[in-house]
């Protein structure tokens, strides 16, 4: 995980998440599509208390999910007063096991990044190389 500058930021051309009732966060993930080892860059709004590290999640969890089950968790990304962060994260090749299923290597699918507590969740596709 990297913080990166606002100012090299690529256009986001991934969708973008939809909140959780109530709740005014927001956020994208680009590009929306990428093989494993790819970096994509995270940028997210109310996901967390402001000034407060934000905790995000990679996962597959085997519902509406394609990909392989498990996950990597994302700790303690810097989030400033106004809850935003803006993050590079390279695309595993292994997830660790989800409450004690799955875990293994990435494989094609779709995936999801979430925050924790969950706040923010966006669909991810991991994509053959």
């Amino acid at each position: 995980m990297t913080p990166v500058s606002p100012s090299a930021a690529p256009t986001p051309s991934g969708p973008s998440a939809t909140p959780a009732p109530g709740v005014s966060a927001t956020l994208t993930v680009t590009p929306g599509r990428a093989p494993v080892g790819a970096t994509v860059i995270l940028d997210g709004t109310g996901c967390r208390n402001p000034g407060q590290p934000t905790y995000l999640v990679f996962e597959g969890e085997g519902g509406a999910e394609t990909g392989t089950v498990g996950a990597v968790d994302i700790p303690n990304v810097p989030t400033d007063t106004t809850g935003h962060f803006h993050i590079s994260f390279t695309i595993p090749t292994q997830l660790h096991s989800l409450q004690g299923r799955g875990g293994g290597p990435v494989r094609p699918g779709t995936y999801d990044f979430t925050s924790k507590p969950v706040a923010c969740l966006i669909q991810f596709t991991v994509t053959t190389s």
